[in-house]
């Protein structure tokens, strides 16, 4: 370390002693967490200040404007000579008027001025080389613009001064891929997964993780790294939501197992009351909120108005057989690798609802309550090659691949996966919901066609993620990195 780097430190540690005296005053009385405490610390050391000292026989001074009162110097270096550096910018800490200053005598920034003027010009007055260096960038909140003493030098007094312009560029350097070996204890917490072994679940959200970026499955399913939940005042997305997907299982449960027809679907349109007492329902069993009133009553009106949308959308069907809603199931699932032996993995799947058409035609039918459009404003029904959606920069939405591997897990074969983004049926009800194959647009009504294909990149993926050999690496797509919550560790996005 340098000594300047050794000065920093001594500081910080003595910061960090006094903050560790003043908890300990408090010590059974309050309970600091470990946030309080990082906070307390930043802000500390937001007002800690760093003295330069020097050996005055060692030849180099660093000192301060008032520091040179009465010090002469043959050799003078004056940094930051920026206007409003130097002299600093006006400060007007005070409650007197500056014109009751001037009438009382009392001092105005214009003294402040002159007394900065007196001691610079002093200070230079017996030196036999002067230095002046000052920052001509323009950025920002930054002018560019020389000290009003280097002006006055040149143009009042009329001084050779000559001006040299340095550069340098400073390259950052890059920061350095981040990879993940899977030693034994990062393997352990895999095998948890394997059937038979472990209770925990892979997921069709986790897998996509893994998919898009390695690194942020490792981070956040492997070692369980999460954002902490902020309380809101209000209902959030993921509320939003589950009280949807809840409302929805309750309108069908009377029928579950039964044949629906349009008529019984007008009934619950008609019956507004009942949606109300539905919603207000789901509010108490997913909130907690047994008073629905305020900015809350909007949110109801506007999930009323989906369901009546969802609704008309399932009239529009004709007769459907209603199969089942939010059924959870835990599936031993079988990897077949191209080699090594097979293995089961514990994968979780959660069908928001099946049903089948009058048709024969099989349905999962996944809710959303998002955008149906991506970034590039491409559909998210749209899927590519099955090859394509399993790698990191894949045009394949998440909806998208949630419900196709749904469609695969299903114990039944002939799945048309079908995605509700019930935004879209308010000035579309009759709107298709099929996933369709990009390169020919078609819908995929039977998805036994891609089902092989699907399963083997699947399987491929997963034995990917279980081999010792493969490290968890960042993904090289950065656009995955921009809204990730673990971009600051990777220095990306």
């Amino acid at each position: 370390f340098y000594d300047v780097e050794r000065e920093f430190l001594h500081s910080y540690i003595n910061l960090l002693y006094n903050l560790e005296d003043k908890l300990n005053k408090f010590a059974g009385t309050i309970d600091v967490t470990k946030e309080t405490f990082f906070t307390l610390l930043h802000k500390l050391a937001q007002s800690e200040t760093v003295a330069f000292s020097g050996e005055p026989l060692s030849g180099l001074q660093v000192m301060g404007v008032l520091e040179t009162r009465a010090v002469d110097f043959d050799n003078l270096i004056i940094l930051s000579m920026n206007e409003g550096v130097f002299p600093a910018k006006p400060q007007t800490n005070t409650f007197i008027p500056m014109n009751l200053r001037h009438a009382f005598g009392m001092p105005t920034q214009e003294h402040r001025d002159a007394v900065f003027a007196y001691h610079f010009y002093r200070l230079i007055s017996r030196a036999k080389n002067i230095i002046m260096i000052y920052d001509s960038r323009s950025d920002g909140m930054q002018s560019g613009e020389p000290s009003r003493y280097i002006k006055q030098l040149s143009y009042l007094y009329d001084f050779d001064i000559k001006y040299k312009t340095v550069q340098y560029d400073i390259g950052v350097e890059g920061s350095k891929p981040i990879e993940i070996e899977k030693d034994e204890q990062v393997m352990n917490k895999l095998n948890n997964c394997l059937s038979g072994i472990g209770k925990r679940n892979l997921s069709a959200s986790v897998l996509k993780y893994y998919i898009s970026c390695q690194l942020k499955f490792y981070y956040e399913f492997v070692e369980g790294l999460r954002e902490e939940d902020e309380i809101e005042e209000g209902i959030d997305d993921k509320a939003f939501g589950t009280i949807l997907h809840s409302a929805m299982e309750k309108i069908y449960e009377n029928v579950k197992g039964r044949l629906v027809h349009p008529y019984d679907i007008e009934k619950v349109i008609k019956d507004k009351e009942y949606l109300r007492r539905i919603i207000e329902s789901c509010f108490l069993q997913e909130m907690h909120i047994n008073d629905i009133s305020g900015y809350l009553h909007i949110v109801e009106e506007i999930l009323i108005t989906y369901i009546i949308d969802i609704l008309k959308h399932d009239q529009q069907l004709g007769p459907f057989y209603y199969i089942d809603s939010e059924q959870k199931e835990n599936v031993e699932y079988e990897v077949k690798p191209s080699s090594g032996k097979p293995f089961k993995v514990n994968i979780v799947a959660v069908y928001d609802r099946i049903d089948r058409m009058d048709n024969g035609t099989l349905r999962i039918v996944d809710y959303k309550t998002g955008k149906s459009t991506q970034n590039d404003k491409s559909s998210k029904l749209l899927v590519p090659e099955i090859s394509a959606v399993f790698k990191p920069d894949s045009s394949c939405s998440d909806e998208a691949f949630q419900v196709m591997l749904y469609s695969l897990l299903y114990k039944e074969t002939g799945v048309s996966p079908n995605l509700y983004f019930v935004r879209d049926f308010h000035t579309d009800p009759g709107l298709s919901t099929e996933l369709k194959y990009s390169t020919n647009n078609e819908p995929i009504r039977n998805f036994d066609i891609y089902k092989e294909d699907f399963k083997e990149a699947f399987d491929q993926l997963l034995s990917d993620i279980f081999n010792p050999e493969k490290k968890f690496v960042q993904t090289d797509n950065e656009k995955n990195c921009k809204y990730c919550q673990f971009k600051e560790i990777c220095k990306r996005g």
